[in-house]
């Protein structure tokens, strides 16, 4: 029973990141053109305040930083390989058996 309660929550905060990272594609544009308005001199100063009023409204816990790596096979949040996907363990193993070509695992 406790492995499945601990199952449970890990899988939420997987699909509570995995809906972050929507929410942050769809925001994305919008926040850095705003960003960009905001800081340049050129334009006049009532656009950029307007700008910095709608910069206010998105939402400020979406951000990039905010968003945690995931192993694709475990969920296991730590040393992921960003180019694989994968943890340094599953990422060592499939190196191994010669997964992804180009990579050779290290000698011994």
């Amino acid at each position: 029973m406790r492995t499945n309660v601990s199952f449970n929550l890990q899988r939420r905060k997987l699909i509570k990141e995995y809906l972050q990272r929507l929410r942050f594609q769809s925001i994305e544009i919008d926040y850095f053109f705003l960003k960009i308005l905001t800081k340049n001199k050129i334009i006049p100063k009532q656009s950029r305040a307007l700008a910095v009023f709608y910069l206010s409204f998105l939402c400020s816990t979406i951000t990039k930083t905010k968003q945690k790596n995931v192993c694709l096979r475990s969920g296991y949040r730590r040393s992921v390989i960003n180019k694989f996907g994968l943890n340094r363990c599953f990422a060592r193993n499939e190196i191994g058996e010669n997964f992804f070509p180009g990579f050779s695992p290290a000698k011994r």
